[in-house]
């Protein structure tokens, strides 16, 4: 048994090191060193993220829905859900994953995130896919005769549906509503690329049917309020886990970051309550040499 491979991770701060380049997916990305190369101030930005998630206040920020896994040819009939992305992979084996999306890791337990709503995606290998065929006719049925409720349950299972081709970044959505021309389709909401413009997802890419590697979980914001979502207006939502039973684990950057926080009173006062189970601290440090 690796370690803490019974647990779920969201990993986050990749753009506290390097400017993620916009309109492009995870495996274009630059990757962070493996060796961390981090100067007090991005040390005291992730230091920020973990007070954040400690807050009661905020929680984990949450991204939005994104269109690159769009399922089907037929626009949705309700707005994108805030999501939170998490994937089932071992600790220890995890250095490809968080050197490109950030050095700071939350471990979840399963059951927790199963008993608010997320689950496993399923995988969709393009446009010849049956899954794909199935939503695009029943999206198309309901279009002309379904009601809003039935539509948005529809919706709300197609968010745990994960596209395994990439369409190409275009520069902007304003002609979304165009109808697209031949060849030319691009990652527009509710579109899907053609097989031509599309390219395997390759993460990592010396592994064999990479995308199966890292099970992805997705736990998206519930039509209903609920007491562990929180949205700030119009902008940030937060998820709020159970500090110690939902959130089990944090693995910060390297182990200045571990003593920074051990010192911070904010943190150490909730990483150490007496009432609930001690949230575990690891470095990915540490992870490199497991």
């Amino acid at each position: 048994m690796t370690l803490n491979e019974t647990m779920l991770f969201r990993w986050v701060g990749c753009e506290i090191e390097l400017e993620k380049p916009k309109g492009l997916a995870a495996p274009s990305w630059k990757k962070l060193p493996l060796v961390p190369e981090l100067d007090p101030d991005k040390r005291r930005r992730y230091l920020g993220l973990l007070r954040d998630a400690l807050d009661p206040s905020k929680g984990l920020r949450v991204s939005g829905y994104d269109a690159i896994d769009q399922v089907g040819r037929v626009k949705p009939l309700v707005n994108p859900q805030p999501c939170l992305f998490l994937t089932e992979q071992a600790a220890s084996s995890s250095a490809d994953h968080w050197r490109l999306y950030g050095r700071m890791g939350f471990g979840f337990s399963k059951r927790a995130i199963f008993r608010e709503g997320g689950r496993p995606v399923i995988y969709s290998g393009g446009k010849r896919d049956p899954l794909q065929h199935a939503v695009e006719i029943l999206r198309k049925h309901l279009n002309s005769n379904g009601s809003l409720t039935v539509n948005q349950a529809l919706e709300l299972l197609v968010r745990f549906i994960k596209s395994t081709t990439i369409p190409k970044p275009t520069p902007s959505d304003a002609g979304a509503a165009e109808k697209p021309k031949a060849g030319k389709v691009g990652p527009i909401h509710g579109q899907v690329p053609s097989v031509k413009d599309a390219k395997p997802l390759a993460f990592p890419s010396e592994k064999k049917i990479a995308f199966l590697q890292e099970r992805e979980w997705r736990l998206p914001k519930p039509m209903k309020p609920s007491r562990s979502w929180h949205q700030e207006g119009e902008g940030y939502c937060w998820f709020r886990p159970q500090i110690g039973h939902d959130l089990q684990m944090v693995v910060l950057p390297d182990n200045e970051t571990l003593h920074m926080a051990i010192a911070c009173d904010f943190i150490r006062a909730r990483l150490l309550a007496s009432n609930r189970p001690p949230l575990q601290l690891i470095t990915a440090e540490l992870l490199r040499k497991v």
